[in-house]
Order: C-alpha cells, then structure tokens, then sequence
C-alpha cells in the first residue's frame, strides 16, 4: 500500500490570490514543508517554520503528525498498521540546485493536433496560414478506412504534445482538437492516461465557404451531433471531472452557421453547471471585418453573445481589436480571454491591450495558441506578455507606463489567473490549502562561482540562467521568466501524481560507473541520480583543486588556425624535489569530478602514487570533452565541419604540446617539463590505450606509462564484448541466467517478426504503451542496457547490476519474485557475487520443478514465453533503460511516459565519444561472436548495419558530405597506431579475466588476436621494448574493466604493486635533456 502523504520540502513561490495594497502583484515565498493527501491529490496543510536544510524540525514535524517516512525500518517492521505514511520529496534546495515549487501553468489555448506545425508561419498572416498549413495538418487527423478509429499520427502526435506540454510545467491545459471524433476521443484518454489536466474540444466547423472543401462537418446538426458523442466520451470516461473534461468548440463565427452557434450554445447550456465553451474572437483585423459582412455588421462579441456562447465559462482566444462596446459587453457576461503573445507576434495579428482589458474588469489568462504560437511553453507566453505590454506602451501617447506587466503579473496571468479562466480558481493555480497540488519543480542549477565546474561536469544542459550569488528570490525569479525553459522545469505533479521528470542525460556516462565503482560504490549510486553522485564527489573532496587552461592548437598540423583553451588541474600536495609528473588522462568524459576525487587524496590509485613517489599530479580533460572545445559546444546541432579537429592524430599531440611548457608558480626552481623531470602517463580503458599510444608515439614526453583495459586494437565488430559477459556469467555461477536471457531474447525476436500486435506487445511487455512506437532496432538496444553495469561491476553494482537481475529471474518459478535482498557493496564490488551453479538439477520425473535454479535455466522446464514474463518483471528494467536512455518509459497503464528510445544523443560527450567510434574505433558492441549459440545474449536487430544507422541518425548528411567514412576507419587507426603489435618500453599492461575489453588489449588471448604472446610479470630493462612476444603486464583473476583501480580489490592491488615495483627500477634510468 501506498504512503498516506507525501510531504515536499524546500522552497514554496507563487502569487498570492488577491493583489497587495497598492494595487500590484508580489511573489508570496515561503520555505518549508506542504503535505498532500495522496487519495485526493490535495493539499492537506503546511509549515513554514521547517527551513529547507533543517532536517530535525522535518523530522520533528513527521513526529508531530503521527507519521512514519515509507522505507523507514517501523513501516519494513512491526509499526502499527493503522499509523499513517509519508513520502518525504526535496525540492532542490541550497546553491547547487536553486530550486523551488511553483504552481503548475494553464494553457487556456492550445491546438493539440497543430503541434506539428509549431515554428512553421512562412510569410503568412491568419486566415492564409489557415489554408496554407493548419486545415491540411488537421485533416490527417481522420481516417479513410473507418471512423471508428484514429490514425497512428494522432497517437504520435498527442503523445508528443502531451509530453511536450508537461516538460514545459503545463499541467492544465484547454485543447483543441480536429473535427474527428475517434481521434478527439483519442486525446481524452490519452490526458486522461498521462495525468494531465485537460479541457478537451472537438472542433466545429459546418461552413463550407469558409472551410476546406474536404474538411469540415457536413451540417450544423453534424456538428452538434459529433460534440455530443464527444462529451458523453470523455464524461464516461471521468464522470466526475477530476482530471478532464468536456469543452464546446465552435472553431470562429466564420466556419459555422448561425445554426450551429445557436446549437451549441444550447448544447453546453444544458448541462449543470454548464459546459466550458472556447473559441476565437477579433485576433485579426481582415477577421473582424469578415464577421461584420457576414453578420449584418454585428461586433463579433455580438455574434456569439446572440448564439448564447458569451457566458461565464466562456474562454475567447486573442482579443486583440475589440471595441469598448465588446469589452463591456464580454465583462457584463463574465466571459474570460485567454491573452496568446506569441502567436499574435508570430502572425502579425496586433498587440492585444491586456493592461485595458484588466482595467475594464475582464479575468485573463496565458495561452499558448499551438500552433499559431510557435512554443508550447506558457514561460515563453509570459515573457511575451510582457514584451507586448511595452510595445503598447510605446506605440500609445500619454501613457504613464501602467500598461506594462510586470513579472509578477505575468506569472499571475500564467497560473491564477489561468484558473479564473477555466473556472477551477478555488482548485489551481497555487498553493491554498485544499486545492490540488498541480505543482512544478523548477531547478535554476548551480551558481557562478566556485560551483562552475560542477554544472560543467554534470554535463547538463541546465538551460541559459546564471546566478551569481547575490540574487534575491526575487531577482532569481525574474531570470527564470526571461531566461528560463523546460531545462529548468525538474519534476510535474498533477492532483499529487508525478506526471514529468527530467532527465538530463541520455547517458549516464561509463566514466561515472569507472569512478564510482574505483570508490566501492554501487552503480545505483550513479543510474539513480548521476547529476546527485557528481555532487556528492565535490562535497566529499578533502579539497577543491582549482580549474586550469592551457592554450593548445586547434589543429597541430596548421597553427594558424588559432588556438583553443583546454582544462586540466593540478596538485602539488606530495611533492618532493625531484620527483615525477603523473599525468591522468580521463578520456572520453568531463574530468572535474575525476580530477577532485583522484587528486585530493591518497585513497585512490593517483593519489597513492602521488604520495609514494613524492609527484606532482596532472589531470587532463580530452579535446571535445566537458568544457575543452577547440570549435563551439558540442550539442545536438554542432554543424558536423566542428568535429573534424576530434581525431586521434589531433588529440594525441595535445598533452605533447601542453608538457613542453608546463610549470608551476609554487615550485620555480624545478623544471617540470619532460625535459627536466620524467613524466608518467596513466589511464584505464579509453585513456589507458591513449596512455599506450601517447609513450609509443612521444617518448621523449611520456618516459613510463600504464595501461589499463586498454583496447588498442581498433575493431568495427566489438561482437566478442557479449561472449565476455557470458564467460564471466558463467565463471560466478550464473550460466542458468545467461541462458534465461538468450531464450527471452530469442522469444523477443520470434515476436518482433510476426510484427502488429504481437511486435507491440512484446515491446509493452518489457517498456509501456509508450515503447511500441519504437523501431525493433531501439527496442532491443534499449533492453541491453540492461547488461550494463557488468563491465565494471561484474555481477554485483547494486539492485540495478546484473547480479540482481539474475538473481530476480533465476528464483523457483513456483514462488512470486521478490526484490533481492540488499547485498553488501563488498560482496557486490569484490567477490563479484560469484555463486554456485547447481548443475546436477533437472525435472523430477513427476514434471516438478527444481527447488533451485539449473544451469540449464528456467526456460527448458517452464518456456520462453514464462522467462520473457519473469525477464519484464524485474522492477529495475524501466529504471535502467530510461536512466540510460533519458526517456521516461512507463508500464503504468495510466500513464505510458515518453518513450522515444530512438532520440539523438543530448549529452556533449556521448556525441563527442559516438563520433570517435562512428568515425574511427569502431567498438560496434553486437551480439555474441556466434549469435545463434544457446547463450547469444542479444537481439538479432543488433547488427553492425543497426549500429551504422546510429551514428547516421546523430550525424545526419556526415557520410554523404564525406565528414564521416562510410563505416569507421579502423584499418587505417591500426596502421596510425600499430594496434595489438604495440610494444613501448617503460609500459605497463593491466586487465581483467572477464573485462570485455581485454580482448582488444595486447593481452588478448582471443583466437584473433596475435598468437604466441607470453605475458611476464617481471619486470623489464629501462628504456627497452620487450620482444613481439613478449609483454609486461597481468591478468587479474575474476576481474573486469579497470579493477586495478578499485583500491579494495585484491587482485588490483597485486596488479598494481607489479607497476610500482617497475617505476622504482626505471626512474632511476631517467636522464634530463
């Protein structure tokens, strides 16, 4: 059973209900806790005495209540079962996050079937737009085969605008459909199904010399007839109203009848209390002027007044030319008006005198008029509001400047007054109690300051607002409005439900798992919360070590091209005269979480060897990386010409550059450039071969290096990944497991091929309602995710590791799964949670099942189907796949999320690092070498044509324009660097037995790589190159990718004593230029 209350804790900010004395809106901003009735969704009751980093008076309060916190060890134990629960949720205080809650924005004017259109105007104004682009748009909406049913674009494109709304903090929203009433009634239940608030419209239009010849209703008795079926739709579908309703839509006075006016207002008359009505009025002079003709010169307020449609739960869109006579008459019917900026400005429609409007007593909210408004955020309405408040001021004479809306009145406009608008003031638009909690978490992010490199590394785009610090809430508020999007917008809730939630990346980065699992922590430390686990490294740093810039050519083959700023950062806490320089390569990722944690203490494999060998310590951020750009920004729209400086030749040259002149201020009297101090390189996976390649390729740089899980064998096919991840299964005693998956995967595929509806199911099954629109190709990448922490966690990393999901699948079938039981992070990190495999175990022969799993798997005794169910089950798939895929995925039937599992990268360095692989290493991570063996761990969709479609799909027109090769240029990488043959003096080799990677590291004993390779632990002559033959390096036992960096692992610490024992005998050798 689910918490009684969910309390939030943080900062409150809305607009009070009624103005302040002197006649002007202000912010009412409250810091404490609010609690919600989770059955009703409303607000229980409040607390400001509760600061927001107080957590003894949060505690203190849930005493006060009688509560107890959800996952508390009462509610695990022996509480009371009549004691009431309470999920506690943070809003985000303090500087790193400058969070808060704000009421949630009312869309009172939105067309939900043009949102495909949003941006697209061409040099039109209204009534040509209207023919040009919005009339065809709505059209599609319809079906020729049966009026039954409502196309696959609507399912899309409601979906999106949904998603789209929410992302934005919309949680009311006033929609207009098509005339199509499958489809209308589409949009209801999927508003409905989302969580969104929703006023739901079927559009009327019955005159045909104002409407498309093929779009419009046949009759006015069509027209009454079809919103009937409507309304009776959508109130069967919520008889109470409690989160969508019906609204009557005459589209304008031009496209109906006067029958049909009058019948529709006789129709939403009819019901108690009456239906909402919305519509458009006086948005464009020609409009105004096409009314007067057609109605005996009747004001357009007039028109529908005489059909009954001016009353007081009537929305008009725009009003923007009406008379003092209209506005009387609008006031005197207590009719509302949805204000709609943008899309007045985008088509030239005029300013609409909202100041005037106000003034005359007439109750006004935001709209964003979709697709007439080319955003569907209320946020860029209320900026826009404002700005057009202005342009009436300026074009008006003796003005004294009341005619500008502030932000405040804006902000007002956006929520409480959108609540008058749409009749629900006592319910919405703020925080009173009793109301429902339709709410947004807004995060501004951190400040400007000392936290610079912190909003960097998260790589988050965080959106366009700086704080510096000295800003008031008010002032805070004020950037937000003009400054702000929905990458500030960090969770929704509708009625108490969380309909949004932000996910920043669309990966959490593989050098995130490296950290954490080199500190011993979970991966759920950095699945759940990545942007969380960054912060958690700073605040845990004995020290912060400041960024540094060091310039670096552009291009190192033509230095005319200029130069670029690249980061790096430096300690000097160890050093001793005359000792080393380690350098730190991080590779493929930002490195200033990296560099805090590995510089400022000895707890880690950099910080030891600081300490040991009295260095200085350097960590280099790549090229292309965190904020190390040699063009602009890396982002989803970076012109493909700016990568063209991201090449190995290119960025293996820069630590070269950057050593030949590096010093430090406080240690003058040291030359501590290669030519006066031996420099050591060092780095695991990525950067480890880069360690390699840097010795192979600059000696007289880099005297030593040490090379971690470094895969220098460039390879298009990295298909032998997957045969590593099942070794290593089957070395901790999960081959029944590995054979589980193989047959899910296998009953995944049979079910893709038979495409329709069982295709869709399957991909519900494992991922929502929302997956099914997803290509086979999306889907089943999406599902290996789920092997994801192996690589560096084997099978622990936490509830979200491979180890859990095993352990999930692989219990008796008889007996309903249970989540795991929590497993130490030791047990998890080091023993890897190897297990015994019960091989002797089969079917008894009166068919029972086993009483544990066989290595056989499952699926021999109970099918593929049963595995497959069991497989879709585990309750950290949806979690895993949206965290890496920063979709938000739902098998909720009420609420199938945003599941678009085929977006373009977001994250600067995924894209970076998928165009080094699209372009150069390969590293395609497919199926087993022999997919169609009983333990093939993949989808047959995952093919290297699969893979190829990506880097297309991120980089479009990169292959055609020759920026990109057609496949990645692995032959001529291996020529450039030597690959597998590479033998460097002075070069330490470390991997693990079950690392995926090792079979691309000259430790490789697959049957591809170079045979007779003899692999020696003691250690070599200074400055001399071992024999093709031979290596010097280590395999550690039961290990995986970069362990030797794990300070806890035992066999990372023999790996490791081995390169300290090396160093102790080369450093000596070094000579000074």
């Amino acid at each position: 059973m689910g918490a009684t209350y969910t309390l939030y804790h943080g900062t409150f900010i809305q607009l009070p209900r009624h103005v302040s004395p002197d006649g002007k809106h202000t912010l009412e901003i409250n810091t404490g806790a609010l609690w919600v009735l989770n059955q009703s969704g409303r607000i229980e009751g409040s607390d400001w005495t509760v600061g927001s980093d107080d957590e003894d008076a949060l505690h203190r309060l849930i005493e006060r209540n009688g509560w107890t916190i959800v996952g508390s060890s009462q509610v695990n134990g022996s509480a009371d079962p009549k004691k009431q629960t309470v999920t506690v949720v943070k809003g985000g205080a303090g500087r790193e996050r400058n969070g808060f809650f704000f009421p949630g924005f009312i869309d009172t004017h939105i067309h939900a079937s043009q949102y495909p259109n949003a941006g697209i105007f061409g040099s039109s104004t209204l009534l040509d737009w209207l023919q040009k682009y919005t009339f065809p748009m709505e059209k599609s909406f319809g079906t020729d085969s049966s009026s039954d049913s409502a196309p696959p674009k609507a399912h899309t494109v409601y979906n999106r605008v949904i998603s789209r709304t929410l992302s934005h903090g919309t949680t009311t929203a006033a929609y207009y459909a098509t005339i199509h009433v499958p489809a209308t009634c589409l949009l209801a239940s999927l508003c409905h199904q989302r969580g969104q608030r929703a006023f739901i419209g079927r559009v009327c239009m019955d005159n045909p010399a104002f409407c498309p010849e093929d779009y419009h209703d046949e009759s006015s008795a069509e027209s009454i007839s079809a919103t009937q079926t409507v309304i009776d739709y959508v109130k069967n579908l919520d008889p109470k109203g409690k989160l969508i309703a019906p609204i009557v839509t005459p589209r304008f006075a031009p496209t109906c009848s006067c029958d049909a006016l009058a019948g529709l207002g006789q129709l939403a008359a009819s019901y108690t209390p009456s239906l909402h009505i919305q519509t458009h009025i006086s948005e464009n002079k020609s409009e105004v002027a096409l009314v007067k003709e057609l109605f005996a010169g009747s004001s357009y307020a007039q028109v529908y007044d005489d059909a009954g449609l001016l009353t007081p739960r009537t929305i008009l869109a725009h009003a923007v030319h009406l008379t003092a006579e209209e506005r009387a008459l609008v006031k005197s019917r207590n009719a509302k008006v949805s204000h709609c900026p943008a899309s007045n400005n985008a088509l030239g429609s005029g300013l609409c005198p909202v100041r005037t409007l106000l003034d005359d007593g007439i109750v006004a909210g935001l709209g964003t008029d979709v697709s007439g408004g080319y955003s569907p955020s209320i946020l860029e309405s209320a900026r826009q509001a404002c700005l057009v408040s202005r342009l009436v001021t300026s074009q008006s004479t003796g003005t004294t400047g009341r005619e500008n809306l502030s932000v405040e009145e804006a902000l007002y406009l956006a929520t409480r007054g959108g609540a008058h608008v749409v009749d629900m003031a006592d319910q919405i638009g703020g925080f009173d109690k009793g109301m429902f909690f339709d709410a947004q978490l807004i995060e501004l992010g951190p400040g400007v300051g000392n936290n610079d490199d912190i909003r960097d590394d998260l790589n988050q785009d965080l959106g366009n607002i700086d704080l510096f610090g000295w800003e008031s809430w008010e002032e805070k508020i004020a950037k937000w409005v003009w400054s702000g999007d929905d990458r500030n917008v960090k969770s929704v809730w509708v009625a108490g439900r969380l309909v949004h939630q932000r996910r920043y990346l669309n990966s959490p980065r593989s050098r995130d798992l490296h950290l954490a699992a080199a500190l011993g922590l979970d991966a759920d430390t950095v699945l759940l919360d990545t942007a969380n686990f960054h912060r958690t490294l700073e605040k845990t740093s004995s020290q912060s070590i400041p960024t540094k810039y060091a310039s670096i050519p552009i291009d190192h083959d033509n230095h005319t091209r200029g130069t670029y700023e690249n980061r790096y950062w430096v300690s000097t806490k160890y050093y001793k005269s005359g000792g080393p320089v380690f350098v730190y390569d991080v590779g493929e990722s930002s490195a200033y979480s990296t560099a805090q944690s590995m510089l400022s203490n000895d707890s880690t494999f950099v910080g030891s060897l600081l300490k040991e060998f009295g260095g200085v310590g350097i960590i280099w951020e790549h090229r292309y990386y965190g904020k190390s750009f040699p063009t602009s920004p890396v982002g989803v729209e970076t012109p493909i010409d700016d990568f063209k400086y991201l090449t190995h030749h290119q960025a293996i040259a820069d630590i070269p550059h950057f050593a030949n002149s590096f010093n430090v201020s406080d240690i003058p009297y040291q030359d501590l450039s290669p030519k006066g101090t031996p420099w050591v390189m060092l780095g695991g996976s990525y950067s480890g071969m880069r360690s390699a390649f840097t010795r192979n390729e600059f000696p007289g740089t880099i005297y030593a290096s040490y090379a971690s899980s470094a895969p220098v064998q460039a390879q298009l096919d990295m298909g032998i990944y997957f045969e590593q991840v099942y070794r290593g299964m089957v070395g901790n005693g999960y081959e029944g497991c590995a054979h589980d998956l193989n047959a899910a995967m296998r009953y995944v595929d049979s079910q893709l091929a038979r495409n329709g509806s069982a295709s869709n199911a399957v991909k519900a099954l494992f991922l929502g309602d929302g997956a099914v629109q997803n290509s086979d190709g999306d889907f089943t990448a999406a599902l290996a995710y789920m092997y994801s922490t192996f690589q560096w966690y084997g099978m622990g990393g936490g509830e979200m590791g491979l180890g859990s999901l095993c352990d999930w699948l692989e219990a008796v079938p008889n007996a309903p799964p249970t989540p795991t039981a929590t497993v130490s992070r030791a047990k998890r990190s080091r023993d890897l949670g190897r297990r015994q495999g019960n091989d002797s175990m089969s079917a008894s022969p009166n068919g029972t099942l086993p009483t544990s799993a066989p290595s056989t798997g499952w699926a021999p005794f109970i099918g593929n189907k049963a595995v497959t169910e069991r497989l879709a089950a585990w309750p950290q798939l949806v979690p895993v796949v949206n965290s890496y895929t920063g979709t938000d995925c739902s098998k909720s039937g009420s609420d199938p999320g945003s599941c678009d599992l085929g977006a373009r990268f977001s994250d600067p360095d995924g894209i970076s690092w998928m165009w080094q692989y699209c372009s150069q290493f390969g590293f395609f991570q497919q199926d087993n070498i022999v997919p169609n063996a009983s333990h093939a761990l993949l989808s047959v969709h995952q093919t290297l044509a699969y893979s190829q479609e990506v880097c297309s799909r991120q980089f479009p027109g990169a292959i055609k324009s020759g920026a990109l090769p057609a496949s990645p240029a692995v032959e001529e990488m291996n020529k450039q660097t030597g690959g597998w043959t590479i033998r460097p003096s002075n070069t330490y080799w470390s991997g693990g037995e079950f690392d995926p990677w090792l079979t691309l590291s000259p430790l490789s004993t697959e049957a591809f790589a170079p045979n007779f390779v003899t692999f020696r632990t003691d250690v070599p002559r200074c400055n001399r190159k071992t024999a093709k033959r031979d290596l010097f390096g280590y395999v550690m036992k039961n290990a995986m990718h970069c362990f030797d960096f794990n300070m806890d692992f035992e066999e990372g610490a023999k790996s490791r004593a081995f390169f300290t024992k090396a160093l102790k005998q080369w450093l000596p050798c070094w000579k000074s230029a």
